[in-house]
C-alpha cells in the first residue's frame, strides 16, 4: 500500500512522514494565532538564504537551559505567562511533544519558537529539539527575529515595534557599508547620507515587516510611539500620543487616525501659544543659551571633539577645546578646527554671515551650525546656498535650564566636509538633506 501523498509505501492510507507533517504545520499554525498552515521547514530555508543564517542539525535541549531572545519582549510584549497561551496549544504539546524544532542561537537564546518553549515548561518537558543556528551578523539575527514572525497576528502597535527595530537594522547596515568611504559632505557629491537614502531604509523596513502598508504610514505610527514616550514634547501633546499609542497596541486605533489625533493636539497647542513663546524666548534678559547636550554631545563624539565654541559662556561645563564668551565677541574673532556654534537668536543675521566667511578659510574643517529651521528669512536662506548639508531636528530641542522645549523647529547646518559618523549621528536626530546639482538651465 503507498501513502496518497507521498507514494512511498506504508500500511495505511497516509505515511508516518506525512502525518507527522502535517502535525508540525497544525503546531505552526497554532503558535501563529490560527495562521494559514504553511510548511515551517521551507519558511526556514527562505530565511536561511536571506539572512546568511547557517543551520546546524537538529538536536535536543533541555528547556530550563533556554531563554527568550531579549527582543522579543521589546517587540512582541510576550511574557513568560503560560496562561496567554491557547488550551488547545497546550494540550496538544503536552500530548505529543514538540514538532517543530525551536531555532536557537549558540547563546541558547530562542529566535523562533517562544511559546512552544512555554508550552514545553509548562508541560513538564525535559527535552526539545533545537535547531542551533549562526548568522552573519547581529544584523541577521535580529532580522530573523521578525522574519520567523512574520505569520503572527500582530497588533499595529507590535507591527510598529517591528518596524521601528527593521528600521534600526536598515540604518545600521548603511553606517557600516559607509565606514569606509572616508570624508564626505562635499558640495555634488561624496558617500553622503541624505533624505533620499532615509526613505530608502524606510521602504525597505516596511518590505520586511511585510504589514501591507507604506513605509510612510508605517513612520506615522513610529511618531506617535517617539512622542508618547518623550520627554521633550508639551505635556499635552504626550498626553494624546501616550493614549493613540495604546490605541495602536491594543489595535483599537489604526495608524493614520492615532497620528491625526497627536497632530489635533499639537495644532491646538499651537493656536493657544499664537506664537508668544518665539517673542519670549528671543527677550529674556539673557541671549545666552546652553547647547542641547542630547544633541551636541554625540556629535562632539562623531567628530572626534570640537576645537572650537566661539559664543559659549552659557555652558556650565563647555565641551569645546577653547571657547570664546560673549566678552571675548566670537564675531571679532578669527575660528579654527571643527567649530560648533549655538548663535544668540537675536543675532542670526550676523552670525550666520560670519559662519559662511569662516567656513571658508583654510584653518577652518567644518562649522556645525545650529539655528532654528526657518526659511522664510534672509538669513537662512542665505546660509542655505553656502551648507554642504542639513540636518534636521525631528523634535524640539530644550535649551538652557527650560523645562519646557523651544517652540521651534530646529536644523544643524554643516560648513565644510565632515566624516561619514557625523552625517550618521545627524540622521539619528532626522534626516539629512544635501544640495542637488541639477546642472545648467538650457535658456
Amino acid at each position: 500500500m503507498t501513502c496518497a501523498d507521498c507514494g512511498q509505501p506504508c500500511e495505511g492510507r497516509r505515511c508516518r512522514a506525512c502525518q507527522r507533517a502535517d502535525r508540525a504545520a497544525e503546531e505552526y499554525a497554532a503558535e501563529t494565532d490560527g495562521g494559514a498552515r504553511v510548511d515551517a521547514e521551507q519558511n526556514a530555508d527562505v530565511i536561511q538564504g536571506r539572512l546568511g543564517w547557517e543551520s546546524g542539525d537538529i538536536s535536543e535541549a533541555d528547556p530550563s537551559n533556554l531563554r527568550p531572545h531579549p527582543k522579543n519582549t521589546e517587540i512582541y510584549g510576550d511574557t513568560d505567562d503560560v496562561d496567554d497561551l491557547d488550551a488547545t496549544f497546550k494540550e496538544s504539546v503536552a500530548e505529543k511533544g514538540v514538532l517543530e524544532p525551536l531555532v536557537i542561537t549558540n547563546g541558547k537564546e530562542i529566535i523562533s519558537g517562544h511559546r512552544r518553549w512555554l508550552a514545553a515548561r509548562d508541560a513538564g518537558l525535559t527535552s526539545v529539539p533545537v535547531r542551533y543556528s549562526e548568522f552573519d551578523s547581529d544584523l541577521a539575527e535580529r532580522e530573523a527575529l521578525i522574519e520567523f514572525n512574520r505569520q503572527r497576528e500582530k497588533t499595529p502597535g507590535q507591527i510598529v515595534n517591528e518596524f521601528e527595530e527593521m528600521l534600526a537594522v536598515e540604518r545600521e547596515r548603511g553606517k557600516r557599508r559607509k565606514s569606509e568611504g572616508g570624508e564626505v559632505g562635499g558640495k555634488g557629491g561624496g558617500n553622503v547620507s541624505t533624505s533620499l537614502d532615509t526613505g530608502k531604509a524606510r521602504d525597505k523596513a516596511a518590505e520586511k515587516v511585510n504589514a501591507d502598508v507604506s513605509g510612510r504610514t508605517l513612520e506615522k505610527g513610529k511618531t506617535v510611539k517617539d512622542k508618547a514616550e518623550s520627554d521633550d514634547e508639551p505635556e499635552e501633546v504626550r498626553e494624546a500620543a501616550r493614549e493613540a499609542w495604546d490605541g495602536l497596541q491594543s489595535g483599537e486605533e489604526s495608524f493614520n487616525s492615532a497620528y491625526e489625533n497627536v497632530r489635533d493636539a499639537e495644532r491646538e497647542l499651537e493656536s493657544d501659544e499664537n506664537g508668544s513663546d518665539i517673542d519670549q524666548f528671543v527677550s529674556q534678559e539673557t541671549d545666552e543659551w546652553s547647547s542641547p547636550r542630547e544633541l551636541v554631545e554625540p556629535l562632539d563624539e562623531a567628530i572626534g571633539g570640537f576645537d572650537l565654541d566661539p559664543c559659549s559662556g552659557a555652558e556650565n561645563s563647555p565641551f569645546a577645546a577653547e571657547v570664546y564668551t560673549e566678552d571675548d565677541d566670537g564675531l571679532e574673532q578669527t575660528w579654527f578646527g571643527d567649530v560648533w556654534v549655538n548663535p544668540p537668536y537675536s543675532a542670526m543675521k550676523q552670525w550666520t554671515q560670519k559662519a559662511v566667511k569662516e567656513s571658508n578659510r583654510e584653518a577652518v574643517s567644518s562649522i556645525l551650525y545650529l539655528c532654528k529651521g526657518d526659511s522664510s528669512t534672509d538669513w537662512w536662506q542665505d546660509a542655505i546656498q553656502e551648507a554642504n548639508l542639513v540636518g534636521t531636528v525631528g523634535h524640539r530641542l530644550k535649551f538652557g535650564d527650560g523645562e519646557n522645549s523651544a517652540p521651534f523647529a530646529s536644523h544643524v547646518l554643516v560648513f565644510g566636509e565632515v566624516d561619514s559618523s557625523v552625517v550618521a549621528e545627524l540622521s539619528e536626530n532626522g534626516h539629512v538633506l544635501q544640495p542637488v546639482d541639477l546642472g545648467e538651465k538650457d535658456e
